[in-house]
């Protein structure tokens, strides 16, 4: 193991953890939980891909960074047109924005049962 590595399992797990003696709550770090959405499907064309494939890993990682900021953003300009007309009391754009948001779900929803009869087909034909 080297130094760093060391290092930074002592600072974490606390004096004694080198040696193999654990302390009280030695082990794993506790994070988090992290809650991953399982419906969203990602396609895109093979000239993507081998182009995401072909990326040097730091430009890879400098574009996740700014495409995860941008959405951030996004995501937060909705909020706030939509916390926006209701302040105003602008009903007929709160209508609106809802009737786009149940639409999506509806669309949503029936993508994931198309996606579960294409998954009961394929194990069908797979048998």
């Amino acid at each position: 193991m080297g130094k760093d590595v060391k290092k930074v399992r002592a600072t974490l797990l606390g004096p004694g953890s080198l040696s193999g003696a654990k302390g009280p709550e030695a082990g794993l770090i506790e994070l988090p939980k992290t809650s991953v959405r399982n419906d969203i499907d990602i396609n895109l064309s093979e000239t993507v891909i081998n182009f995401i494939d072909s990326m040097e890993p730091d430009h890879l990682v400098r574009t996740m960074v700014e495409f995860g900021s941008k959405a951030l953003i996004l995501s937060r300009r909705v909020g706030s047109l939509y916390h926006r007309e209701v302040k105003e009391g602008n009903w007929e754009e709160v209508e609106e924005l809802q009737e786009k948001v149940d639409k999506f779900a509806e669309e949503r929803a029936a993508w994931k049962k198309k996606k579960e009869g294409w998954e009961e087909e394929k194990k069908r034909l797979g048998t």
